[in-house]
């Protein structure tokens, strides 16, 4: 229904047209053929009927198409003298003014070149002759040879040409130089802002979502699974000594300020724990706001471990200083990447 009342309905003149169009096109052709080749016209107006249908099928959008892109561009066309008006000389009078004058005054500069290489041709001192040299020479020549109505209408003319340039060249440098100085700058601010937690955290760090290695700002941090190098009968550390390490993991949150995502690292267990030693655990424990380019990965050193004292660990972090619900979420990818290793 909604086919016949396309073509029949909506655009009923089109298809009539291009209807008895084709089929008047095919039957001239086969009276050619009828007169040079003896076919039977009758048989050819029967089988016109099929071919004419099929021309209107196609025909008929085809031309609806091109009557809209007429009318739309006809519009556009009717519509250009404003535009150009209001472009001119209500947008930038100002810069429409100055262009016609430079202009009208590059024109003077070249009558009067072209005159002065006439007058010392004919002397037989001909040669060239630079701008400065006219500008010494100027008033040698009558003001009835230079300012004359075709002048100001070259400069006319040339003015409607050199304005868009002036201004596709402005917008060009603001483009290319001004933004991306702008670009620039607002980039180091950033990078200098995360400065100093991108110097202390572990150099093999990345983002587990967008692979990204700088502003990365610490949020937790937790030192487990082990303890103070020397300790105390009770357990408490030495205060006794002016340097007493820390043996065990570190459990770490990072966000990354690139795309929102916030990440968990952790170390093999290592003697004297620092903040920059190298991670052998990340996971992704909160998504980011971008296309995932990063993974989670593991190191030798924490497979080696067994997988309830890596849940262990995780387990305590997250505990302590991560959101309700979001410890399934990270046992989930441990478990995933653990099985693809």
């Amino acid at each position: 229904m909604r086919f016949l009342n396309y073509y029949f309905k909506k655009h009923k003149i089109k298809s009539t047209l291009v209807f008895f169009g084709s089929y008047s096109y095919f039957s001239y052709w086969n009276v050619i053929q009828y007169e040079s080749q003896g076919t039977d016209p009758l048989i050819s107006a029967i089988a016109n009927l099929p071919a004419s249908l099929i021309v209107l099928l196609i025909m008929v959008p085809v031309l609806s198409r091109l009557i809209n892109f007429l009318s739309s561009f006809l519009q556009l066309i009717s519509r250009l003298p404003q535009k150009l008006f209001n472009y001119y000389f209500r947008e930038h009078p100002i810069g429409f003014f100055i262009s016609f004058i430079f202009c009208s005054w590059m024109e003077l500069l070249d009558g009067a070149q072209e005159w002065f290489f006439e007058l010392d041709n004919s002397f037989g001192t001909g040669g060239e002759i630079s701008y400065l040299e006219v500008l010494n020479r100027l008033g040698e020549i009558p003001s009835s040879y230079l300012i004359t109505p075709s002048l100001f209408f070259k400069g006319f003319l040339l003015a409607l040409v050199f304005l868009p340039l002036i201004n596709a060249l402005i917008t060009g440098i603001k483009i290319f130089f001004y933004e991306s100085i702008i670009i620039y700058l607002k980039d180091l601010f950033e990078d200098l802002k995360y400065f100093s937690s991108d110097i202390n955290k572990p150099s093999n760090q990345k983002c587990c979502w967008c692979k990204q290695s700088s502003r990365q700002a610490l949020k937790k941090k937790l030192y487990c699974g082990g303890g103070p190098r020397f300790v105390n009968k009770d357990g408490s550390p030495d205060k006794r000594r002016n340097r007493n390490p820390y043996d065990g993991h570190v459990i770490s949150m990072y966000e990354c300020k690139y795309c929102d995502a916030i990440n968990i690292y952790a170390t093999a267990k290592i003697n004297n724990v620092n903040p920059g030693d190298r991670v052998s655990l990340g996971l992704n424990y909160l998504p980011g706001n971008s296309e995932r380019k990063g993974k989670d990965f593991i190191k030798n050193k924490m497979k080696k471990m067994e997988k309830s004292l890596i849940e262990l660990l995780l387990s305590e972090f997250v505990n302590k200083f991560g959101e309700l619900g979001r410890r399934e979420y990270v046992m989930k990818q441990l478990d995933r990447l653990l099985q693809q290793d």
